[in-house]
């Protein structure tokens, strides 16, 4: 009678462990969008200039997050971004014209990218969890194109259009943290600020080359 009494315990605790113990969902996927502000990392020289921001947007189609275990995950993604960057210049002189001018260059250039990152993620509190972000994104440069903008003192405007080299694929660190937000219907809102540094040469015609495109932004989307 007391062996089948321990017997009956043991089972009713190994049955309790197996109800509150909860399978790791291995695979998940989902879709997210974002703003982002650009700034550049500007080279120096004789232009008296200043990168000021240029806001753009950027769409992750497609993601493929693998969950290592509790606290660990890798990450793929595909999407499209488009990314506005510009520089004021104070002070723009020509040999033969008198007046004084200041100008302004903006930078349009849209990618495809390819962001592999992983993922740590805190401990949970009730439905919510944050986390780290750190990889690298791979940017394959869809359409680029540059304005010119020259602001004469005597109120002339002259305006360029035209395009430039940029590096057709380039690569950039990717560094982040995220909120996720668990409901009962297998689906997940995250929010997400990332930081992306892009190790671009960029040659301008009237203020500074730049060294690195910067862009700083807000994702928000479900994960499945």
């Amino acid at each position: 009678m007391r062996a089948l009494i321990l017997l009956i315990i043991g089972l009713s605790t190994i049955s309790l462990s197996a109800q509150q113990e909860q399978p790791i969902k291995r695979i998940s996927t989902g879709i997210k969008i974002g703003t982002e502000i650009g700034f550049m990392g500007l080279e120096s020289s004789n232009f008296d200039a200043n990168t000021e921001a240029g806001v753009g947007y950027s769409i992750i189609v497609d993601f493929l997050e693998y969950q290592i275990n509790d606290q660990f995950s890798a990450n793929i993604g595909v999407g499209f971004t488009n990314r506005k960057y510009r520089q004021k210049i104070k002070s723009v002189s020509f040999v033969d014209i008198l007046a004084e001018a200041s100008g302004r260059e903006h930078l349009l250039i849209q990618n495809v990218e390819i962001p592999i990152t992983g993922k740590y993620y805190f401990e949970k509190k009730d439905s919510r969890q944050l986390y780290l972000i750190g990889g690298a994104t791979v940017y394959y440069n869809l359409r680029n194109s540059f304005q010119q903008e020259l602001f004469f003192s005597d109120g002339t405007i002259w305006e360029y259009n035209h395009q430039n080299d940029v590096k057709r694929t380039t690569l950039a660190a990717t560094f982040g943290a995220g909120l996720q937000f668990d409901t009962n219907y297998h689906i997940s809102y995250i929010i997400e600020p990332i930081l992306q540094i892009n190790p671009n040469q960029i040659s301008f015609l009237y203020g500074r080359d730049a060294n690195a495109l910067i862009s700083v932004g807000l994702m928000a989307g479900v994960k499945f």
